[in-house]
């Protein structure tokens, strides 16, 4: 036999038993195992990238990259490597490299559903909503029921204020999968701005009941009630978010407002103090404590955290 095709051949069954050892969670051995393949073959793309995989699966996402790198160096056209360097640029929070990576990996394979997604999404993360939005109602028209496609184009759309599109797909998403999420919650959130306070409450009692230990569907429930003029229903929902987060500020804040509504003066300066005490630079807070402050009749201390939070209202 030929002696490359010899280290050839051993090199490829350690690559092997690199892949096994690491579907089995066996990063180290199988970390130490990927470095004497490429003793045997420094130039083999797939000893390098199984290298990279694994890094990135104990999160260490600089020496991936730097496998992925070698990976593509022996073997360009592996789109494989494009997508997962790209994802570990994105978790250090590098989304131009990842952008850019994901874009290798469709060029070098189109129908390359993955890439395109994460794509999507590190589009609408740096605020491309348009081009996001482009690529997702392509991606829709190939794969019509890829619920996180849906998804996302329904956030992208809400982010650009079109609330009826936005709607449209996360009302597609929820009738292929109903007790997805993030559809549950954003659509909650566009009705509750609209005036429909009914069909938000409806999807966000759903949440609470799928994840009631979700502190933020409790507080989003409480803000629908309160907006609905609920409030003896809002106040006990928002305590229940405080129930599973004590330090949720948003909840803290909405109870503030909802005991002042139901004139429970001491309870709501109560909770407006407690807002201040856990972020001393939320204008929201002192807002709260001043309204508190007087309907209690202390007026001085009132216009004091009335100028406070003049004062840190961004763009003031």
């Amino acid at each position: 036999m030929d002696p490359s095709n010899s280290i050839k051949h051993s090199a490829e069954q350690l690559n092997s038993e690199v892949v096994r050892l690491a579907t089995e969670g066996r990063l180290t051995e199988a970390l130490e195992l990927s470095s004497q393949a490429l003793t045997i073959d420094l130039y083999s793309p797939t000893a390098h990238y199984n290298r990279g995989l694994i890094f990135q699966n104990l999160a260490r996402y600089r020496e991936a990259i730097n496998s992925y790198t070698d990976s593509i160096r022996f073997d360009y056209q592996n789109a494989d490597a494009y997508l997962n360097r790209g994802n570990c640029y994105r978790a250090l929070g590098n989304l131009s490299d990842a952008r850019d990576d994901y874009l290798r990996a469709i060029e070098n394979r189109t129908d390359f559903v993955a890439a395109v997604f994460c794509l999507c999404s590190t589009l609408h993360e740096l605020e491309n909503f348009d081009e996001a939005i482009d690529r997702l109602n392509s991606l829709i028209s190939k794969a019509e029921n890829n619920v996180d496609a849906h998804v996302l184009l329904a956030m992208s759309y809400q982010r650009l204020a079109n609330f009826p599109k936005a709607l449209k797909h996360f009302d597609i998403a929820l009738s292929i999968s109903p007790n997805q999420l993030d559809a549950l919650v954003n659509s909650a959130v566009i009705h509750e701005g609209l005036g429909n306070f009914s069909q938000a409450e409806s999807k966000l009692r759903l949440v609470t009941a799928l994840r009631p230990d979700l502190a933020l569907a409790w507080t989003l429930l409480g803000s629908c009630l309160l907006s609905a003029g609920n409030f003896g229903a809002a106040e006990s929902v928002l305590r229940k978010a405080l129930e599973v987060d004590d330090k949720n500020i948003d909840a803290i804040l909405k109870l503030s407002e909802v005991l002042l509504k139901r004139e429970k003066k001491e309870a709501a300066l109560q909770q407006a103090v407690a807002a201040v005490n856990l972020d001393t630079s939320n204008y929201l807070a002192y807002l709260r404590l001043a309204n508190a402050l007087q309907m209690l009749g202390n007026f001085s201390d009132a216009l004091m955290n009335y100028n406070r939070a003049t004062e840190l209202c961004p763009g003031s």
